[in-house]
């Protein structure tokens, strides 16, 4: 990455290590990157986390999916967050 690239991200992204500035990233998992382990990860040092992978089909049809995956809302000590929103097959279009 270069110096310019890494001037890009924001500063909430790092932390400092010694002299370095350092990403500590919780990977991605399925089934277990739901809101209390993302704050136990940040507890712990994660500096960026992911949610876990995401159905669009029934993120947009199921409150119950959506409120498991993000509660009421992102809380303001859940950032950054990344989400990943997958597609199985061709999209349905109504």
């Amino acid at each position: 990455m270069s110096a310019s690239q890494n001037a890009q991200i924001p500063d909430s992204w790092f932390r400092k290590v010694g002299d370095i500035r350092a990403v500590f990233a919780m990977a991605p998992m399925v089934g277990q990157s739901d809101p209390p382990f993302r704050m136990l990860v940040r507890h712990y040092g994660a500096s960026v986390v992911w949610s876990e992978m995401l159905l669009a089909d029934k993120f947009s049809s199921d409150e119950n999916y959506r409120l498991q995956a993000f509660g009421e809302g992102i809380r303001p000590d859940d950032h950054p967050l990344v989400s990943s929103i997958v597609q199985y097959g061709p999209a349905r279009r109504s």
